[in-house]
């Protein structure tokens, strides 16, 4: 089963497709540190605080999020963008 490594890769390109910023804080994506290594993914499905919805990177020919992570935790599913780790 994949697991996060931390990178956070996705919730730059997640701000960079929404704003054309580098600004996790925004994102569609938050990756939290929950100790001794490890890390869990959440997927905003709604408007959260300063974050945005979830668009599936509408106006790409693919979610951002799913090409560059490099532990393949974030996948895209018929319901859109999914999370897949222990």
């Amino acid at each position: 089963m994949p697991k996060c490594v931390g990178c956070r890769a996705c919730e730059l390109i997640c701000s960079y497709h929404h704003r054309k910023v580098f600004w996790p804080s925004i994102a569609s994506i938050k990756v939290t540190n929950s100790g001794k290594g490890k890390y869990s993914v959440r997927v905003f499905g709604e408007n959260h605080g300063k974050r945005i919805k979830c668009d599936n990177c509408e106006g790409e020919d693919f979610p951002l999020c799913v090409e560059i992570c490099p532990a393949e935790v974030i996948c895209l599913s018929p319901r859109g963008i999914e999370v897949v780790q222990i």
